[in-house]
């Protein structure tokens, strides 16, 4: 059998993390939000342009993941386009406590 005539099963989310049957986005101002001063990836300014070009045309796509303190995990890129397009709520997901520190 070939390569390209296998099938892969997609395994149900549910079933990597008994959690994410428990999971809602839920938009939160900005303001809210409180950026990691550990996050270790800086986003130039070419970068965060892309990014609000990205959301200019596909929308927000990928939620922000916070933590129960709602410290970004991840999605500080958007949330610096999401600032300089004047957008000021973003969805975001609240990781379970104790998960990210």
């Amino acid at each position: 059998m070939s390569r390209s005539s296998k099938t892969q099963q997609a395994m149900p989310s549910a079933a990597l993390n008994p959690g994410a049957r428990n999971l809602s986005i839920q938009n939160r101002r900005v303001e809210e939000l409180k950026p990691d001063p550990k996050n270790p990836r800086i986003h130039s300014e070419k970068q965060v342009r892309q990014i609000a070009r990205s959301i200019q045309t596909f929308g927000f796509n990928v939620p922000v993941l916070i933590d129960g303190d709602l410290r970004v995990i991840a999605g500080h890129g958007r949330i610096q386009a999401c600032t300089e397009l004047g957008i000021h709520e973003v969805p975001t997901i609240r990781a379970k406590t104790g998960w990210y520190h």
